[in-house]
């Protein structure tokens, strides 16, 4: 996969060691676990600390995990002392910090490489890398394509609404506007080409893609282009022609075939992405696009444990913060390869991100009510208050018990301002409600009391509705109810002998009353019920001792 890949794809992934850890770490290397390789080198340098060829696989291993800033730390430290090994780990230090950006120290590194490598191959190809570094500036290189990515984002968010409502001409207007200010980019030209084949318009999409392969013609988003243009115009001959010249193309960077591969998705061709992505795989060249663009393939092919697979490497590589995560929760999930089929596409995207923030009742009520739940309970744990606002919306087209337990999982995430609006409105009655956290503790609900009780328990119990209609709120009554139930059934053995039933009625009033955002002043509540503000006091300790966590 380019000049890098290539340099690093000529050396052994493992050094030699016969440690029990070092094998059982090639096993899981195999099966690509990376995070569990890097567990166990680390376990045998814990064995034997003298043994550089323990920390040279450690090295290559966070390279592999994209822990380059580790990685650079491993081969200063513990290899590039080592004659035998002097060669490589100049290598080494000079791709990781090419990846980090930090050019003089590549320079440098590359530069000491050159002095100490005797194999010929290896030298040139360094030199080339060199000669290109010299031909051109890297570091405006890198300024530029933070410009441009700028840019990209910005027309991104201002065609966005335009997208998922097939608005393509206002989209395709924002493009050329975005033009005139910012210039006729090629990343611009491109998006615009596919937009424009989207907004039927397939004159304009043409011209924009022969302006971008007058710049570059071998820029392979315009080549992306071009061959769906054909592909809309079902000119079989011209897109196999295309797949054809692909066929022997020289990818320098993972990311653009990547886009091949995703326009061969898009065009049905999911046998050959399929075979090119595994090649690649079992070449050793990982990221988390490939594995989900595996995933999909597999899907397309009806491979579903080997998707499964793919996306759980993926979810590994990219962290429970992740598209990948939450694509690997519902393959987990949902074993339906029609409804996988019905959703997923060739880009990596967060699933179902558009349906959520541009919610559209017809749209989303035709989307399976599973997938949505696996979703919006994902969104919920791990999103923001961005995509936790437009659930509301999501909730009224999924049926009584995935409501339940959407609000449910509303009640014990951080989002405390918007609890008890989404529990008076969706489930007032409490149904299936077992915890409630507010400002980080969590208290636990049940519903009915059990045998053999203290006779107060029953008594407060029937009083509560009483106590509270005051409020005029029915779902504070239950809520209130649910926590003293609690109460008396988890400290049955140990509930304090308060006599008073005023004291626990003031107490839970307290306490629930605080669970849905608002704070009553112990004196004053004290005065209302005619009790000791210090017995309230230490009712409430008693009940949250017992059913707060």
């Amino acid at each position: 996969m380019g000049k890098k890949s290539l340099m690093r794809n000529n050396i052994i992934p493992f050094g030699r060691s016969s440690q029990f850890y070092f094998n059982r770490a090639m096993q899981e290397y195999e099966k690509g676990n990376l995070l569990r390789v890097k567990e166990l080198i680390e376990l045998a340098i814990e064995y034997n600390q003298d043994d550089v060829w323990n920390y040279y696989n450690l090295a290559l291993t966070l390279e592999e995990l994209e822990d380059y800033e580790g990685a650079i730390k491993i081969w200063q430290d513990h290899v590039i002392g080592r004659e035998e090994l002097m060669s490589e780990a100049y290598f080494h230090l000079a791709l990781c910090y090419s990846e980090i950006d930090e050019l003089t120290e590549f320079r440098k590194y590359l530069d000491l490489y050159l002095e100490v490598e005797n194999d010929q191959d290896m030298k040139d190809i360094a030199i080339q890398l060199m000669e290109y570094l010299e031909e051109e500036d890297m570091t405006d290189i890198l300024n530029k394509a933070e410009s441009k990515q700028e840019v990209l984002r910005t027309l991104e968010s201002r065609i966005t609404s335009h997208m998922f409502n097939q608005d393509y001409q206002k989209a395709l207007d924002e493009c050329f506007n975005l033009m005139d200010t910012e210039g006729r980019m090629v990343p611009l030209l491109n998006r615009a080409a596919i937009i424009a084949l989207l907004a039927d318009m397939p004159a304009i999409a043409y011209d924009l893609i022969e302006e971008v392969l007058e710049i570059d013609d071998v820029n392979v988003g315009a080549i992306c282009n071009l061959a769906l243009y054909y592909y809309y115009h079902r000119d079989d001959i011209s897109v196999q022609k295309i797949i054809e010249k692909m066929e022997s193309f020289e990818f320098y960077v993972l990311r653009d075939l990547l886009k091949w591969t995703k326009t061969l998705g898009h065009m049905g061709k999911n046998n050959r992405v399929y075979s090119i992505l595994q090649q690649v795989y079992w070449d050793g060249e990982l990221s988390v696009e490939l594995c989900y663009q595996l995933g999909v393939a597999a899907i397309k092919l009806g491979k579903y444990d080997k998707a499964r697979s793919y996306w759980h490497q993926a979810s590994l590589m990219a962290g429970v913060y992740s598209p990948a995560e939450l694509y690997y929760q519902i393959i987990s999930q949902i074993d339906s390869l029609e409804i996988l089929e019905g959703f997923i596409s060739y880009s990596y995207e967060w699933p179902l991100i558009e349906v959520i923030e541009n919610y559209v009742k017809d749209k989303a009520a035709g989307i399976d009510e599973n997938l949505l739940h696996i979703v919006m309970k994902y969104y919920i744990r791990y999103g923001n208050t961005r995509t936790v606002d437009f659930i509301e919306g999501l909730i009224e087209v999924v049926s009584e018990p995935i409501r339940q337990d959407i609000v449910q999982e509303i009640l014990i995430s951080a989002y405390d301002k918007i609890k008890y609006e989404y529990l008076s409105r969706f489930n007032p009655d409490l149904v299936g409600v077992k915890k409630y956290s507010y400002k980080g503790e969590v208290f636990l609900l049940e519903d009915k009391l059990t045998d053999e009780l203290p006779g107060n328990c029953q008594k407060v119990l029937d009083c509560i509705e009483g106590s509270l209609s005051k409020y005029q709120d029915s779902t504070l009554i239950v809520l209130a109810k649910k926590l003293w139930v609690a109460y008396c059934n988890i400290g049955k053995d140990d509930i304090r002998r308060i006599n008073k039933e005023d004291v626990w009625l003031s107490a839970i009033e307290h306490i629930a009353v605080r669970l849905i955002g608002y704070t009553i002043n112990p004196e004053i509540l004290a005065k209302r019920y005619n009790i000791q503000e210090k017995s309230l006091l230490r009712a409430i300790d008693d009940i949250k001792g017992v059913i707060a966590k």
